[in-house]
């Protein structure tokens, strides 16, 4: 079609047909602005032999690739963006409201029964008896090997013993 206008405009040398060229050439530079920005952002999507998707700018050689249409027209922010900052700035109120007030050392403990208490105060001497009568220590690891125990972990133990003595024993 535009051979055949610039045929018939290039064939008359009156006023309509430079006036023709003129709006010959305006019409493909118009043609030509909308049609660029549109190549431009072409991406193509395709699938490799192993079943793995892949997308880009440029048509794969080996690969069937499908020329996905990209709505440029929207722009700001990615609607995930939003509830990230919102879940962000909740993450640092609640950590300047900790800050402000203190952490506790440890939470609460809730009161035993006093039955669970003689258990584990009979259970703490006990432990610190036998630790005691022996003169090396024994433990079972997780797979069920026994091994003798370090000076220090045997020292350490008894350290552990003591306290839940001192905590359940009154």
């Amino acid at each position: 079609m535009t051979y055949l206008l610039q045929t018939h405009a290039s064939s008359r040398e009156s006023r309509a047909g430079k006036s023709a060229r003129v709006l010959l050439l305006m019409g493909t530079l118009v043609l030509a602005m909308a049609v660029s920005p549109a190549d431009a952002g072409k991406i193509y999507k395709w699938v490799d032999e192993q079943g793995h998707v892949h997308y880009g700018s440029e048509k794969p050689a080996e690969a069937t690739a499908e020329n996905m249409r990209v709505n440029t027209d929207k722009t700001g922010t990615v609607p995930g963006q939003a509830a990230l900052a919102a879940e962000q700035k909740k993450i640092d109120d609640d950590a300047k409201a900790i800050k402000e007030k203190g952490i506790p050392a440890q939470p609460p403990v809730p009161a035993l029964p006093r039955k669970e208490v003689m258990r584990r105060c009979q259970q703490a001497r006990d432990d610190l008896a036998r630790i005691g009568a022996r003169g090396q220590m024994r433990i079972r690891d997780e797979k069920g090997n026994i091994t003798y125990a370090t000076d220090e972990a045997k020292q350490q133990r008894i350290a552990a013993a003591k306290k839940a003595v001192s905590e359940y024993c009154h």
